[in-house]
């Protein structure tokens, strides 16, 4: 190739190579071929250092040979080879391989040429070129040119044949990849043959360009069921799975009605680089039984809006309990309560317990559904309680203690929200000691005269041993007498017949004195009628006293 044309080549931004690399010198005495070393020719200047060449080495000659000269151009034959006739008594040598090459090597990439096997005039010589990218290289050809005398047997890969040229052309080659070229030759003729290799490539500048696009995703997760009047917290998660910043990311929570909520609804997030996510915690509170959807979207600069929907169950868990029981009673008596849970709410309620506390005093005699007492308590297990659904327990008591206790029975349940449930009723019994309350009236005089006096001795005793009685005195006398005064303990209160001492306190085993005085008015059989009350009694304790006036 000649000069002008490497030139021209190399304004086109390509790189040529037409030396003579390493070429492979083919020398036939005595039918022994041997290989010499080759010329070096200097490389193209641009883009490549000065030209390295490795000599190929034969085997050993029958004679010495000189290396053939290498050029940017088109090759030089080498001189005519001294032709040597062989000693008529020598013996026949067979010829070695030869094991060296020759290298070009540039900043963009190398190109070795080995010879892999050689032998005699008729026989296959085989050599080998490779080409290694040191670079991203394009438009790669090599031209491999044969000389006269040597005849071509084969080429792996096939190469295109143009009369004593061979030429392999592919497109691209990158940094490190390694290209072997495999030329197969026979001489027709002793001598010695040069072949010449020319490679030629375009350099390639890559700057590598990439242009990414944002991806907004956003994910909305909180709980699947709420109780109705709780806080309920949402989580909304922005992430950009794109490959680009997001701009001017914006977060909007909708919240529906039944949601109501004092966080701030509008984020802004701004720019969110690729792979980065951003958290946002809402708190809603539910004003409203029911299937709720809440609607989370992100906007930003870039793009379309995204969305996420969280559903959420607003549902009303309540456990109620009630307790009733007998207000009063004597001790040594039974008291019965009757305690009842309900599911009042819309949800089922599971692993419901029971519990009764008993009063100090007091003792179990009978429960239904029965059970044990442990420690001062009742305990009963309801696995599930469906919504509307009640349980009912009785519990029957006895006290040997006067005075009052309080019963209280206490359920708690798990609802499906995963609330803990509790509800507490209480009933309260007084347990009173049983009065014994004796009552006498007995009068001073009697005969008694019209006109003269007597006086009507009353005395009211608490037998009881527990507890005080309160009672009303009332004492009524017939016509045959009129009352005068009263006195004793207490003052009682004339109105006509009728005396009464409305407020009287019987400590227990005390008892309290009164006194009428009396005066005869009319003949007859006069009647003085006591008359006690108390709350503990259904009707009042009458005594009557008579008294003779004449």
């Amino acid at each position: 190739m000649s000069k002008k044309m490497n030139l021209k080549r190399s304004l086109l931004g390509s790189t040529l190579a037409a030396a003579v690399l390493g070429f492979v010198t083919v020398s036939v005495t005595n039918l022994q071929a041997q290989t010499r070393p080759s010329d070096r020719a200097n490389p193209p200047s641009q883009n490549y250092p000065s030209l390295p060449s490795t000599d190929i080495v034969g085997a050993a000659p029958a004679q010495s040979a000189q290396s053939a000269p290498v050029h940017t151009e088109a090759p030089v034959p080498a001189p005519e080879p001294a032709r040597v006739a062989p000693a008529a008594a020598a013996a026949p040598q067979t010829a070695a391989p030869a094991t060296a090459g020759s290298q070009f090597r540039s900043n963009l990439y190398t190109v070795d040429k080995t010879l892999v096997s050689s032998t005699q005039v008729g026989g296959e010589y085989q050599y080998r070129l490779r080409v290694t990218a040191l670079e991203n290289i394009t438009n790669i050809s090599v031209v491999e040119h044969l000389p006269e005398g040597l005849q071509l047997v084969g080429t792996e890969p096939e190469a295109r044949v143009s009369g004593n040229d061979l030429r392999w052309n592919w497109d691209a080659q990158s940094k490190g990849e390694v290209r072997d070229l495999l030329v197969t030759v026979r001489p027709q003729t002793e001598g010695n043959f040069v072949t010449s290799s020319s490679v030629c490539v375009d350099p390639v500048v890559v700057l590598p360009l990439f242009a990414g696009s944002p991806k907004l995703e956003i994910v909305k997760t909180g709980p699947a069921t709420a109780e109705l009047g709780d806080d309920v917290p949402f989580r909304i998660t922005v992430r950009n799975t794109g490959t680009a910043i997001a701009h001017q990311v914006v977060v909007t929570d909708t919240l529906p009605d039944g949601l109501t909520s004092s966080s701030n609804l509008t984020t802004e997030v701004g720019d969110l680089p690729p792979g980065q996510s951003r958290d946002i915690t809402v708190v809603a509170k539910a004003s409203k039984g029911g299937e709720l959807t809440n609607v989370a979207s992100a906007t930003f600069a870039e793009g379309q809006p995204v969305q996420a929907r969280s559903v959420l169950n607003i549902v009303e868990s309540r456990l109620g309990i009630t307790k009733t029981g007998t207000p009063r009673t004597y001790i040594f008596k039974n008291a019965t309560y009757q305690v009842v849970v309900r599911n009042e709410g819309n949800t089922t309620i599971s692993n419901v317990t029971v519990t009764d506390d008993l009063p100090k005093g007091t003792s179990v005699v009978q429960t239904d559904p029965a059970t044990e007492a442990r420690g001062g308590r009742l305990t009963w297990t309801i696995p599930s309680l469906a919504a509307g659904q009640a349980q009912s327990y009785t519990v029957v008591l006895t006290n040997i203690n006067p005075g009052d206790t309080v019963n209280g029975a206490t359920a708690t349940g798990s609802a499906i929200t995963g609330k803990t449930l509790t509800a507490r009723a209480e009933a309260r019994t007084e347990w009173e000691g049983a009065p014994g309350v004796r009552t006498e009236i007995i009068d001073t005089v009697d005969p008694v005269r019209v006109g003269q006096t007597t006086t009507y001795e009353i005395q009211i005793t608490n037998q009881g041993t527990f507890k005080p009685v309160n009672g009303q005195i009332k004492v009524t006398l017939s016509e045959q007498l009129r009352p005068i005064s009263t006195g004793g303990d207490a003052q009682g209160t004339i109105d006509g017949q009728t005396v009464t001492f409305p407020d009287v306190l019987l400590d227990p085993r005390r008892g309290t004195k009164l006194r009428i005085e009396a005066q005869g008015v009319n003949p007859g059989s006069g009647r003085a009628r006591l008359e006690f009350m108390s709350s503990f009694l259904d009707e009042p304790v009458i005594k009557d006293e008579s008294t003779f006036v004449y």
